[in-house]
Order: structure tokens, then C-alpha cells, then sequence
């Protein structure tokens, strides 16, 4: 009798935590950033490029450098990734390899290097 009501109840208490809300990780729902090195020089590039990702789910805002080759691209995470819009840039016809972070670095400070200073 007493097995089958702690049974019972060891149950109940398992369902009852896995309904609270908060329980499971749900992913953070964020705006974030990502930068791709692309193959676009020019402005007609720009607003092809502009066409093609405006368009796209989770996408909030595009910025361009000509000169370095890149697009930065902010965007919904719940809504799209990295990896789809990379899709949409190839499919538009250019290159484009994301920046990582310590690449990010570099391009905004090439004075900054990974070596250790002398002393």
C-alpha cells in the first residue's frame, strides 16, 4: 500500500515540476550581431545585397563597409541564424565567411596584437 502511493505521489510531483514555466531552458530571446566577409565592391552590390537580406525573418539591421568587404548584419535570434543568412548572401551570389570575434578585433585595431609585450 505504501509502495504504490509513494509511487503515486512521486509521479505527481514529477509532472507538476516539469509543467512550472521556467523549468526547461528555453533559449534567450535576443537581438544579435554577425559580421560576414563578402565578395560585394560596390554600391550596386550594397543594394543587391540590401534587397536580398531586408526581406529576411529576424533581420533588424544591416550595415556595409566597402572597404573592408564586410556586412554586419543584427538580427532576431528566435527568428533566424548565422547560418541562414549566410544562405541568403551565397544564393545572392557573393562570398561570404563569417568574422569571428578576434577577427572583429583586428580589423578595428590592427595596432593590437596577439603577442605578449616585452618587458
Amino acid at each position: 500500500m505504501k509502495k504504490g502511493f509513494i509511487a503515486r505521489f512521486s509521479l505527481a510531483a514529477t509532472l507538476l515540476l516539469l509543467s512550472l514555466p521556467g523549468y526547461a531552458q528555453k533559449p534567450l530571446k535576443e537581438k544579435l550581431t554577425v559580421t560576414f566577409h563578402s565578395s560585394m565592391h560596390c554600391e550596386d552590390c550594397v543594394h543587391t545585397l540590401t534587397k536580398s537580406l531586408a526581406f529576411e525573418k529576424g533581420v533588424t539591421d544591416l550595415k556595409f563597409d566597402l572597404e573592408k568587404n564586410l556586412i554586419t548584419i543584427e538580427y532576431k535570434n528566435w527568428k533566424t541564424d548565422p547560418g541562414k543568412l549566410r544562405k541568403v548572401i551565397l544564393e545572392t551570389g557573393f562570398k561570404a565567411e563569417e568574422v569571428k570575434e578576434k577577427e572583429k578585433e583586428k580589423e578595428k585595431d590592427p595596432d593590437n596584437q596577439d603577442t605578449p609585450e616585452k618587458t
